[in-house]
């Protein structure tokens, strides 16, 4: 194609120092399940933290039942949230 020398050496320079560093867990490391556990467990507290604060308003099933923000079930997250006026 008619690319001068110096820009293939250069190219070839890149491609050949090419160098990859994994951080984390790989897919289907059986860490994994106890990671995401670990993670929801806290998101967890901090939403009933958030609704018990009144910073987010979750669903009710009946005037007096109880407030309902989020569910989760295996890698699955529900978050139950309503606006306030002015937001």
């Amino acid at each position: 194609m008619g690319f001068a020398t110096q820009w293939i050496d250069k190219i070839m320079g890149c491609v050949r120092s090419v160098k990859y560093l994994i951080k984390g867990l790989r897919q289907g490391d059986p860490l994994s399940p106890y990671l995401f556990l670990l993670c929801m467990e806290a998101f967890s507290r901090m939403l009933i933290q958030a609704q018990n604060n009144d910073w987010i308003r979750g669903i009710r099933a009946s005037v007096h039942g109880p407030g309902i923000n989020h569910l989760f079930f295996a890698d699955d997250a529900l978050l139950f949230v309503r606006n306030k006026k002015g937001n």
